[in-house]
């Protein structure tokens, strides 16, 4: 699992995030990281954490995000955006500038794993722009972490009765939920 120093790289949204603190040093009560984002429309799936609060404060630059569904809105320089649990959401930087902000997890349960998987296999060119990714990988991952991040693209129904099934498919089929080579930052890191 990633070190505080640790850098992991999503090419696809040209997003660096710098881990500041982990939750292995604060008992699990938060992941903090350093997040820097040239400006772009590629957006991460609409998603909620099920268990976790996120703030996104803002140090330069404006974040855009959506909230429930709702319209776009922005977050600028100075500005927090808090994010309670269990609300849908998505955020990227729709520019002109790069945008840099500290972003919180809190507990940071094990979204720092999830990440560096997920970033890992954009970087091995696994997981396109737009989401392009094997299903049974996703469902793997997705059933894993389901403590921690929820694809609301999904419909609940589902989620609770189709994911572990597919999960479950996936697992057999060689699929893993995590990989050490990402934790070991082989491929998530990239030349930034």
């Amino acid at each position: 699992m990633g070190r505080k120093g640790d850098v992991v790289y999503n090419p696809n949204r040209r997003e660096k995030v710098l881990v500041v603190e982990t939750g292995a040093e604060n008992g699990g009560h938060r992941l903090a990281m350093l997040v820097t984002q040239e400006p772009t429309d590629v957006r991460m799936p609409e998603h909620l954490h099920p268990k976790q609060r996120e703030s996104f404060t803002i140090k330069a630059g404006a974040l855009t995000y959506v909230l429930a569904g709702g319209a776009p809105q922005l977050a600028r320089a100075g500005e927090t955006l808090i994010v309670e649990p269990g609300v849908p959401h998505n955020w990227w930087n729709g520019g002109p500038e790069t945008l840099e902000m500290v972003g919180v997890i809190e507990p940071a349960g094990r979204w720092l794993e999830f990440m560096e998987t997920i970033y890992g296999l954009i970087n091995e060119g696994k997981i396109k722009p737009g989401g392009g990714a094997n299903p049974l990988q996703m469902a793997v991952i997705a059933w894993e972490f389901k403590d921690e991040w929820v694809p609301t693209a999904i419909p609940k129904a589902v989620r609770v009765l189709v994911l572990p099934v597919l999960a479950m498919i996936g697992r057999v089929l060689g699929y893993r939920p995590t990989y050490p080579r990402f934790a070991e930052h082989e491929s998530a890191v990239a030349s930034v």
